[in-house]
């Protein structure tokens, strides 16, 4: 039954919320899974340089790139993206705090979350022996 509204419908509000938060989230984990911070920390700092660096296509990866900006991962000016202080630190291999892997397992780990709800079994151990490379890194 389609509920029809004779004032104003309610706010979307959480699911907004959710959509630009989700939105963020996919961003940080397809960079990681590109390892883009270490390409740009390795000096590709220019949209043609990344996209050869990455194999990605320039249009998919400026959308990329512009949408890691407002997550204070990454800055850009007069055509350059650079790294921010957060991310230099954590997500560049190498680097002395560097922690993706573990973060990236997690990130894709989220996508099972249904198979946790309906289970009760996480998808991702990380008591097991084979998750022992993860805290490693």
């Amino acid at each position: 039954m389609l509920i029809q509204y004779t004032v104003p419908a309610p706010s979307m509000g959480a699911i907004e919320i959710a959509d630009n938060v989700g939105l963020q989230v996919t961003a940080v984990q397809t960079a990681m899974e590109l390892d883009l911070f270490t390409i740009i920390a390795d000096g590709h700092h220019r949209l043609e340089q990344i996209g050869k660096a990455t194999g990605c296509h320039q249009h998919g990866l400026r959308t990329l790139l512009d949408a890691l900006c407002p997550t204070g991962l990454l800055q850009q000016a007069e055509g350059r993206y650079e790294l921010t202080p957060t991310a230099e630190a954590y997500l560049v291999r190498g680097s002395p705090a560097y922690c993706m892997p573990i973060y990236l397992a997690w990130l894709q780990n989220r996508a099972r979350f249904i198979e946790f709800v309906r289970t009760g079994r996480a998808g991702l151990d990380l008591t097991a022996p084979e998750a022992e490379a993860l805290w490693v890194a």
